[in-house]
């Protein structure tokens, strides 16, 4: 057996980009890849897009839409059995992740980061007479779709990071500084006295110590939250006698 000393080996290895990968996995399903046009949606250019928007800028793709209504159609005008009997021109035969979607205006409200691709055939070669107005395959992101191409965060979506959401107060209640020109004012609008996080023991009874100082009539303002979580306000007056 004869053996050879190399003194260098050069190796060379393409790197297929993530279009490049998708772009494959998209022809790999459409039925008809020679008549089919692959697009691949740049993502900062129809950041917060919507499907129709984009479906516009498409060649071949005419949308045809009112408030609650979208028709697609080919651009080109109709082709060979493409009119139907009153002249009107046969829709788009539309697939959504490979599910026939008869009624087009299902895309209103679709956002474009959900949108992997979108392939147009205009002919609608290979689809029999189905397709004579041409046929769209729209891929979403599906885990399938995208598996091993690099994770895509949703800008829609802000993460941020709290220790805890509540906390209990550290500062007691202190009376406002505030003048009052005369009695009846300040029993009106001051405030005596405040009790937080007084929590309720139906199975005992339950003492509230306030400061009454120098008045009579107390309006006591309740609010809190019950058990099943429903927040819950009373007012109660009471007089200096009760307990």
């Amino acid at each position: 057996m004869d053996e050879e000393v190399l003194d260098e080996v050069l190796i060379k290895s393409k790197i297929e980009s993530d279009k490049e990968i998708l772009k494959e996995r998209i022809e790999n399903k459409v039925r008809s890849k020679g008549f089919s046009k692959v697009h691949i949606p740049d993502e900062k250019r129809f950041v917060g897009a919507d499907l129709v928007f984009y479906l516009r800028t498409l060649p071949s793709v005419k949308v045809i839409q009112d408030t609650r209504f979208v028709s697609l159609v080919n651009s080109r005008g109709p082709g060979a059995g493409s009119l139907k009997k009153d002249g009107q021109q046969e829709q788009y035969l539309l697939y959504y992740d490979d599910i026939p979607m008869n009624d087009h205006s299902e895309l209103l409200g679709i956002q474009m980061f959900d949108i992997a691709s979108v392939s147009v055939n205009p002919t609608g070669a290979g689809y029999g007479i189905q397709g004579a107005g041409g046929v769209i395959h729209i891929y979403s992101k599906t885990p399938e779709m995208m598996k091993g191409i690099r994770e895509i965060t949703n800008p829609d979506i802000k993460v941020s990071e709290t220790e805890f959401g509540f906390s209990l107060p550290t500062e007691t209640f202190k009376n406002a500084e505030i003048y009052y020109p005369n009695q009846s004012s300040e029993e009106l609008y001051s405030s005596i006295d405040w009790v937080p996080n007084f929590y309720l023991n139906s199975k005992t009874p339950n003492y509230l110590t306030i400061s009454t100082k120098k008045h009579q009539n107390i309006k006591l303002f309740i609010n809190g939250m019950n058990a099943n979580g429903q927040l819950v306000y009373k007012m109660v007056t009471i007089n200096k006698e009760s307990n």
